[in-house]
């Protein structure tokens, strides 16, 4: 029997929430859709694999396929990606609509995904709006990533702690999981999501939101994302940041010489501290400071010196750490000021929960929008970077 969609649910102690998830599986409309329910048990301790065992027949008499596996006689836990692959691979559908064990469906989910799916390109990841639970948690996060405009999509691919399409509303095709490679492998907490993401942009992958709310995301303090730390994800997204786009520039400033610009330089490696040609900075101490001396403790000696100079005298390219939401649309008004447009000029690269704001900024060419819609296709633009006003291909590797 052809199979058209795997509802992919790996899982791991979550007795707690494992049968609302499945009850709001069983609850999705299929018109004459094949759907399967693929269940993979990482090691469960609390009974969650009596649950999904006793949910198999269940399933079978509402019409859906029904697979489940555990690895519980190793006694040892895959981790997240581990798991989610098996949970893939153990399935037969056309399409893969990842559910979290911990969240539910709403109602109609399968159904907008599966025909969003079957009207783009093979290589889209498609998410939805969410509905965060408790209401008010991670208010923040949840309000950028349910209202970010889909243009912004391809743009913000470095802002956040996980991707624009947030990973627990993820349908995409079984074609791009395995082009891609499917997901790490670390039995210790890591972003196998965010990692996903970037690796299958790199190979053309494309992201995309159904604007309506079809998941009910849960924020726990068991929630697996809280055990990953900052420092990683960070890690992560300086990497491919400096890969994807500053080794393409050969000099560029950094908007914000205090703590957070300071942090950015300081990861950055050695042949990419050459290309910063100065800091600017909106506060007239910093600039009276006129450079940022970077200190090594343990040989006691300044390793760089960086001018400081103002904002209004810095020249893009530039990369943007300031505060979201909290300069009262100072940021904003400046950024307009100069003629920054979020897009091929100017991307944002955020942490939002951890309280900065990161933008990198190409060009201020006030011709290159009529330039861009004349000529280019929307994956060119992509892969354009301006620098001080003529255009040149970016390829990435």
């Amino acid at each position: 029997m052809r199979i058209d969609i795997t509802v992919v649910v790996p899982f791991g102690n979550v007795a707690q929430w494992l049968a609302k998830a499945l009850d709001s599986v069983l609850k999705q409309e299929k018109e004459d859709l094949n759907v399967e329910v693929s269940l993979f048990d990482d090691s469960s301790t609390d009974g969650s694999q009596q649950i999904a065992e006793a949910y198999v027949a269940i399933f079978e008499r509402h019409n859906f396929a029904c697979c489940f596996k555990t690895n519980s006689d190793t006694g040892r836990p895959g981790g997240v990606g581990y798991a989610k692959n098996q949970a893939v691979r153990q399935g037969r559908g056309k399409y893969l609509c990842f559910l979290d064990a911990d969240d539910e469906m709403l109602p109609g989910r399968l159904l907008r995904q599966y025909r969003a799916a079957s009207a783009l390109p093979y290589s889209t990841i498609i998410g939805s709006k969410f509905r965060r639970l408790p209401p008010g948690s991670t208010e923040r996060y949840s309000r950028w990533a349910n209202n970010l405009p889909l243009s912004s999509l391809p743009v913000q691919i470095y802002t956040s702690h996980g991707p624009p399409v947030v990973a627990p509303t993820w349908f995409l095709s079984r074609r791009l999981f395995e082009e891609v490679g499917g997901f790490v492998e670390y039995a210790e907490p890591y972003p196998e999501d965010l990692d996903f993401m970037y690796r299958a942009l790199k190979i053309g992958a494309t992201l995309f939101r159904v604007d309506e709310e079809l998941v009910i995301y849960r924020h726990h303090s068991a929630c697996a994302s809280l055990l990953i730390s900052e420092q990683q994800i960070w890690n992560i997204r300086i990497s491919h940041f400096i890969s994807d786009v500053l080794q393409h520039w050969e000099a560029f400033t950094i908007w914000n010489a205090g703590r957070q610009g300071r942090r950015f330089f300081k990861s950055l490696p050695s042949w990419c501290q050459d290309r910063v040609i100065c800091m600017c900075d909106v506060d007239k101490r910093k600039v009276f400071q006129g450079v940022y001396e970077l200190y090594d403790q343990k040989k006691r000696a300044v390793l760089r010196r960086v001018p400081i100079i103002s904002v209004h005298e810095a020249n893009p390219p530039l990369v943007i750490c300031v505060k979201l939401d909290m300069t009262n649309g100072q940021l904003e008004a400046l950024i307009n000021a100069k003629r920054l447009k979020e897009g091929c000029q100017c991307l944002k690269l955020a942490k939002r929960d951890c309280d900065d704001f990161i933008t990198y900024a190409i060009t201020a060419n006030r011709d290159y929008d009529k330039f861009q819609l004349r000529v280019l296709t929307e994956n060119q633009l992509k892969c354009l970077v301006v620098v001080n006003g003529s255009m040149r291909p970016l390829i990435l590797k």
